[in-house]
């Protein structure tokens, strides 16, 4: 479960840096 959230959360971030670029 914890690794589902950290993935949930890396997408997060990812989508974020590719809004910025």
């Amino acid at each position: 479960m914890l690794h589902a959230l950290m993935k949930l959360i890396a997408s997060s971030l990812v989508r974020k840096l590719k809004i910025r670029c």
